[in-house]
């Protein structure tokens, strides 16, 4: 009789191969018309273009963020519907126009 941990060797190794092994979590995509840059002092820039729509999501990491909902950082400031979780450090969030109802920061 085989032992079982002879028989899922082949399996284990594939997955070991192929990277899927204990990988970790893929990271959420930004929304539509959000762009992110990691800054060499930790944290990330990140421009949100189009605002927040309801249902969206945009999330921070644990570094210090600066979050712009605007065109540029010098540009209107655009509304959010959706939710801004900054997720620790010093953030900085830019939002202006207005934040509608079931919108959160």
């Amino acid at each position: 009789m085989k032992s079982r941990v002879l028989s899922t060797a082949p399996l284990l190794a594939s997955l070991l191969a192929a990277g899927l092994w204990m990988s970790p979590p893929a990271a959420a995509a930004d929304p539509d018309g959000c762009v992110r840059t990691a800054q060499p002092t930790g944290g990330d820039l990140i421009l949100c273009a189009q605002g927040l729509r309801t249902g969206e999501v945009l999330e921070g990491t644990s570094g210090n963020d600066t979050i712009i909902m605007a065109s540029s950082p010098v540009g209107v400031l655009a509304s959010v519907y959706g939710r801004v979780n900054g997720n620790g450090g010093d953030d900085t969030i830019l939002a202006g126009g207005v934040l509608f109802p079931g919108g959160q920061i």
